[in-house]
């Protein structure tokens, strides 16, 4: 099973929001970055996951060999009142 330990806290916050669908373009307006940032932090979340594709990750997650950390929670990504920024 692979951890998102070895992610960095931005990496782990684009995979929370791939697993919710939204696409490179949303990640970008959400996190107020360009889409290229998303690009960058995706290729190097496949590279130390081990996979090639956003799907990739999400079958990961939901077949258990990705796991996110204990206490960390969508609500930190902007789907909830405080955004990325708190």
């Amino acid at each position: 099973m692979r951890h998102t330990d070895q992610l960095t806290r931005q990496e782990r916050e684009v995979v929370r929001a791939l697993l919710c669908g939204s696409s490179n373009q949303e990640l970008a307006d959400q996190f107020f970055v360009s889409v290229k940032t998303i690009e960058t932090h995706l290729t190097r979340v496949y590279r130390k996951l081990g996979c090639r594709s956003r799907s990739q990750v999400i079958a990961a997650y939901y077949t258990g060999r990705l796991r996110l950390e204990v206490g960390e929670s969508l609500m930190s990504l902007g789907h909830g009142a405080g955004g990325m920024g708190g």
